[in-house]
């Protein structure tokens, strides 16, 4: 899940160092509404599918836990500043889930012709278990507790950190975590422990960031190229057809994308380039179309599968994949745009400024803290 960070909260100089992470998030969420859509058609018999979207996961969760970091780690850990990184946290990412999970209820209600798909939110307390997060999670929600798990888990880290107050000796106890982890091959029967080690690579790479300046050699930028384009070398299916379709164990490494060390040294690699590359990768991420699409990434990634079932209902399959796609797609972005201004945005400052109100009574107005785009 994607997920949802605070780009815009970086200062100025450092933000136009990293801005192009605001693209890398809206490339990731294109990744999970391909994966999405080529699952639900068969597009060249689900290539782009059958667990590709799990590299838009995992960028974003890497994306989390650098941003995190990157924003919190060195602040004073104090019970203020934990009081607001909990709240702008919670506003970010809960009032658009709830609402976002209420659209199953409703639609089935509407008797939208898509309803087959959306089966899983069926009922009022259906409902509530998803907004009380007790049940897994439906379609793309399961992300969403993974990730308030990691923002809760990330306090301690914070704690940890401003008793160390050594960046290395935090990332030799990551490290450490990452080890066991690995040594169990990351299953586990809470699914936290299944994903937590991709927030602890963006962790690890936050604690180094600002240990090395972008690098604008051509040399470099064209191993940030080559790495940018090399996304798809993550997919399973990719994978299969790489090795010319041969079976493969479901429980081989190369399928099993959460667990597989190669796929998390490619996206390890490749975020670590792209964060640090200043010429060509940078201006792909930080075109502005790109980042537009970073901006809405959370409203795309929440909404976009009941566009889907609806659009592939109502247009037929004789209509071919480049239109029924690009019907989705744009509206996809139409209506993600909408939420993000009209609900998203707005539903952060309420909360932020409701909580406000109860938490500090004394505080004026204008110290309520606006949420940027992405914040």
């Amino acid at each position: 899940m994607p997920h949802p960070t605070a780009i815009h909260a970086v200062s100025t100089t450092d933000g136009a160092k990293i801005r192009a992470l605001d693209g890398l998030r809206g490339l990731a969420a294109l990744i999970v509404v391909v994966s999405h859509y080529s699952n639900e058609t068969h597009l060249w018999n689900s290539l782009l599918g059958a667990g590709a979207g799990q590299t838009g996961v995992m960028i974003f969760f890497l994306l989390s836990g650098f941003l995190m970091t990157y924003l919190h780690i060195r602040e004073p850990f104090t019970a203020s500043s934990v009081r607001q990184y909990a709240l702008r946290r919670f506003a970010r990412v809960y009032p658009l889930f709830a609402l976002a999970a209420l659209l199953p209820l409703v639609l089935l209600r509407l008797h939208f012709p898509g309803q087959v798909a959306m089966q899983e939110i069926n009922s009022v307390p259906e409902y509530f278990r998803q907004i009380g997060l007790i049940d897994r999670g439906a379609l793309v929600f399961w992300t969403i507790r993974v990730e308030l798990l990691f923002y809760a888990v990330f306090i301690g880290i914070w704690w940890l950190h401003s008793r160390l107050g050594r960046d290395w000796t935090t990332a030799a106890l990551l490290l450490a975590a990452l080890v066991l982890l690995r040594a169990h091959n990351y299953t586990f029967r809470i699914e936290f422990f299944e994903k937590v080690h991709y927030f602890l690579f963006g962790l690890l790479t936050a604690l180094a960031w600002r240990k090395v300046q972008p690098i604008t050699n051509r040399a470099f930028s064209f191993a940030s190229l080559a790495l940018l384009a090399a996304f798809p070398l993550t997919y399973p299916q990719v994978w299969v057809a790489l090795w010319h379709h041969v079976p493969i164990p479901h429980n081989d490494v190369l399928l099993v994308s959460w667990r597989s060390d190669l796929v998390a040294l490619l996206l390890i690699a490749q975020f670590n380039f792209l964060l640090r590359e200043g010429r060509w990768a940078a201006a792909i991420l930080s075109s502005p179309v790109v980042r537009w699409l970073g901006k809405v990434s959370y409203s795309i990634y929440l909404l976009h599968y009941f566009l889907l079932f609806e659009v592939l209902w109502l247009l037929p399959e004789r209509l071919g994949h480049v239109i029924r796609f690009s019907v989705f797609f744009c509206l996809a972005l139409l209506v993600s745009e909408l939420s993000n201004r009209f609900a998203e945005l707005p539903l952060q400052r309420l909360v932020l400024s409701f909580a406000n109100r109860i938490a500090w009574p004394e505080a004026r107005p204008n110290a309520v803290p606006q949420p940027a785009n992405g914040d």
